[in-house]
């Protein structure tokens, strides 16, 4: 199963999206595991949309605190009173699936060391879904609408708050915005990364050496011969390259003239 598109190739990476999640929710349900579907969703949105490989199978440890630190808890608004997703536990089924499916990226860590990467983090996880300051603009609108009791899930009544907003008669908590926008501002974009392949560490030789390499390449080869044989300048041919016969003498053939 193809596990990675380029951004521009939504629609392919939709129809993927949903087949995968279909299958992660019947293998959860054969091993009696817990997943939820949209939590399952955003994450693989994540990867998608907000890291510079977008590989979907490809799991380090900065990857899993990223999600559960900082996309989830600007992503997922959960509005008072709704039964609240178990995120790392749905982080945990799809890892356990994609290496079960085989589709876990060979390049990453094991699932054992995920699995704890995933228990580390999980622990910080409530406490920074509640943080207004990692929230996203619609969700902090929305919290904020819910929380002076328009709901949300009507779409005219949200209009009618988000008019009410632009005209300056909603009350919000001012600092926690201006919090919230400092921390996008100064903080590494989570989105509209360029993609790029992950690039391994490159261990060089000594000066000396790189200076020994350089000087045996074919091209500076090239370039010391092209030096040699100018020497200290040679004088012009026939006002300015052309041989004496009309002729060019690195070509060979007839110099042309306007």
């Amino acid at each position: 199963m193809r596990m990675r598109f380029d951004p521009e190739a939504e629609e392919e990476f939709e129809a993927a999206c949903g087949m995968l999640i279909d299958r992660l929710v019947q293998w959860a349900g054969e091993q009696g595991l817990s997943v939820d579907g949209f939590t399952a969703e955003t994450v693989l949105d994540y990867r998608h949309r907000a890291t510079a490989d977008g590989r979907l199978g490809l799991w380090e440890s900065r990857h899993v605190e990223e999600l559960l630190l900082s996309w989830l808890p600007q992503q997922i608004t959960e509005l008072p009173g709704e039964e609240h997703g178990d995120a790392p536990g749905t982080v945990r089924t799809l890892l356990r699936y994609l290496h079960a499916a085989q589709l876990a990226d060979p390049r990453g860590p094991s699932l054992q060391e995920s699995l704890a990467v995933v228990d580390r983090v999980a622990e910080q996880h409530p406490a920074a879904m509640t943080d207004r300051t990692r929230w996203g603009l619609a969700k902090f609108w929305a919290m904020t609408a819910a929380e002076q009791g328009v709901d949300v899930l009507d779409g005219a009544s949200l209009q009618r708050f988000a008019e009410r907003a632009r005209l300056g008669e909603v009350a919000y908590d001012q600092q926690t915005l201006d919090a919230m926008m400092e921390r996008r501002l100064t903080g590494r974009a989570l989105s509209g990364s360029a993609r790029a392949e992950p690039q391994l560490p490159v261990a060089l030789p000594e000066d000396d050496e790189l200076r020994r390499r350089a000087g045996a390449s074919t091209t500076v080869t090239q370039l010391r011969g092209i030096a040699e044989w100018a020497g200290r300048g040679r004088p012009p041919r026939d006002g300015g390259g052309a041989a004496a016969d009309g002729r060019c003498p690195r070509v060979g053939g007839p110099a042309r003239h306007r």
